[in-house]
């Protein structure tokens, strides 16, 4: 059975707010359910946001951030995991908005050969806006072979938006 993406707009905000701010809507990303785990089908805007879909849809048993954890690449989970390491860091760090976004925008992929980076910024229910930046290599790790998978992602920027009240 194939799911529908679910819908980027949970919030309240009204386009004059979303243009002013210069956010898009992330509606329709994908024309069929993300994908869960890497594939080599899979380009980095991809891979990314299979990530924030699944961290977007977190849900009961933190099923999303697991599904987020399958993308790190082996010594990002190395670093990171194991699994419920990395769920703590997702729920009580930087990370958090990744799981509190109502609005995604999804910068230029930047490509270097088996290198990528990718900047993805973040509008929380409570308007803060993060912008992270996604670190994605070309595995040739055997069972990753030919994937992307995410090495790493820094926070570049948090800021409250200015003349909202939360």
């Amino acid at each position: 059975m194939q799911q529908s993406p679910p819908r980027r707009n949970r919030g309240s905000l009204h386009a004059p707010l979303l243009a002013a701010l210069g956010l898009v809507v992330c509606a329709g990303a994908f024309a069929r359910a993300p994908a869960q785990q890497p594939s080599g089908e899979l380009s980095p805007e991809e891979v990314v946001r299979c990530q924030m879909e699944a961290l977007q849809g977190n849900g009961e048993g933190d099923l999303g951030i697991a599904v987020a954890f399958r993308f790190a690449s082996p010594a990002n989970r190395r670093v990171t995991g194991p699994l419920p390491r990395f769920v703590a860091m997702i729920k009580n760090g930087p990370y958090r908005a990744m799981l509190q976004s109502q609005l995604i925008e999804y910068g230029e992929v930047e490509v270097r050969e088996d290198q990528a980076s990718l900047q993805v910024s973040v509008l929380t229910r409570d308007f803060l806006a993060v912008a992270y930046r996604f670190y994605l290599s070309r595995q040739s790790v055997p069972g990753c072979e030919g994937c992307w998978m995410t090495d790493a992602v820094t926070v570049e920027d948090v800021r409250r938006v200015p003349g909202v009240d939360a």
